[in-house]
């Protein structure tokens, strides 16, 4: 019988690192256009070009759309009434099978 091993090919580094790079890039320049913003909102200048005004909006939109893809990461998946009803189930397995390990008597 001849036994067969099977291997995971690696990532190429030079495209993850340059890719993660760009949205570290991107990450930044959102996070300064909201400090700069932020830091003075009474005083902020509104730049007199409009494509530098659509720039900061798109910087802006992509930023808030980034923390709303975080927020829904980070929500717990909706169970069905049956997918619920097996997790009750298997909880209820492990606390009685912890209580009755906790409750033998051990003699010495």
């Amino acid at each position: 019988m001849s036994s067969t091993t099977v291997t995971k090919k690696r990532k190429n580094a030079a495209s993850t690192s340059a890719a993660s790079k760009r949205v570290k890039l991107v990450a930044a320049s959102q996070a300064q256009a909201v400090e700069t913003i932020l830091s003075d909102p009474t005083d902020f200048q509104i730049p007199d070009d409009s494509n530098v005004i659509r720039a900061t909006i798109l910087e802006l939109a992509g930023k808030a759309r980034s923390l709303e893809e975080q927020v829904d990461a980070m929500k717990p998946k909706a169970k069905s009434p049956k997918e619920l009803e097996a997790a009750a189930a298997k909880l209820a397995n492990a606390a009685r099978s912890g209580i009755r390990k906790q409750l033998t008597v051990r003699l010495s």
